[in-house]
């Protein structure tokens, strides 16, 4: 199925005679469609269209309404596409650049039952990212989409050149190998014998650095706003930063001055005490996402995706 190619619908949707609030939600709503192309390297075509609002359904449980907006803002994209009259391609050549070999719209063999593996064991969706990134490198370096030919040699061969020419650490070059034997193991079954003769990255050793409390009060005291209290909670409650991105209203408890960390390390829930000192700048904060959710409501305007 041919793809289209409109770059430029953001400046076409800015010019439309539609509210403000349904352009926000429109221009939401086709990013959200283009990432999932993007990601997914599928064309931007009608098939993927319906992909996406079975998988947006699927992920988020919206909805009547919400579903109702994706789609209408889907159909907008089309329609306005068909009247600029972009230029066809190839499903995904305007988005998924280098897109592979393996035909129209579809994905390599590999990639394919990769991403059915990892995410039938529930691998989180960081580490399934970090693993593509060098499974996809280790396919431009064979120069071949056909990995499940390959073996031992070529790996300990593309792990020498890691080491060699990209002067990669020595953190980096093991989770490029736990990527390549979770994908010849544990998706393709098949035993890759013995390579541990590749050359292994040097391994630098580092001093740490800390602040001092004084150093630290001096950060935190140039912070304001929503920055002041994402530091101010981060430190006190020693968090990681995406755990701290992450944190959801539910499990923020004012009252017993708690954080529920959801699926830490290791996939690990744990319990982290909330400063005292920011409790009263965290209730102030809480209010106002709760006007700003109550209004974003009442507009009718698109949410945005949870796990």
């Amino acid at each position: 199925m041919k793809g289209i190619y409109f770059p430029n619908w953001d400046a076409v949707l800015a010019r439309t005679e539609l509210p403000e609030r349904l352009k926000r939600t429109f221009r939401i709503t086709i990013r959200w469609y283009l990432s999932y192309c993007r990601r997914s390297r599928a064309g931007v075509n009608h098939e993927s269209a319906r992909g996406f609002i079975e998988w947006a359904q699927q992920e988020k449980q919206p909805e009547p309404w919400q579903v109702e907006q994706w789609k209408e803002a889907i159909r907008w994209f089309y329609r306005a596409a068909k009247s600029a009259h972009p230029l066809e391609t190839t499903p995904g050549k305007e988005i998924a650049r280098g897109a592979d070999s393996a035909g129209p719209g579809r994905l390599p063999a590999w990639k394919s039952a990769f991403l059915t593996v990892v995410r039938r064991r529930h691998y989180s969706y960081r580490t399934e990212q970090s693993y593509l990134v060098w499974l996809e490198r280790f396919a431009r370096h064979l120069k071949s989409e056909a990995l499940e030919e390959r073996g031992a040699e070529d790996i300990a061969a593309f792990l020498d050149e890691l080491a060699l020419n990209e002067r990669l650490s020595a953190s980096s070059q093991r989770q490029a190998l736990n990527a390549l034997v979770f994908l010849y193991r544990e998706v393709f079954g098949k035993p890759l014998g013995d390579f541990s003769d590749f050359r292994r990255a040097k391994v630098r050793v580092r001093l740490p650095v800390w602040l001092t409390r004084e150093e630290i009060n001096q950060v935190l005291s140039r912070l304001d706003g929503s920055w002041a209290l994402m530091a101010r909670v981060m430190y006190g409650g020693g968090l990681r930063l995406m755990e701290l991105l992450r944190l959801r209203v539910k499990d923020v408890d004012l009252q017993e001055e708690i954080i529920t960390v959801r699926a830490g390390q290791g996939d690990k829930d744990r319990l982290v005490p909330l400063a005292h000192a920011v409790v009263g700048q965290m209730r102030e904060h809480l209010a106002r996402i709760r006007r700003l959710y109550e209004a974003d409501r009442r507009g009718a305007v698109a949410g945005v995706w949870l796990p």
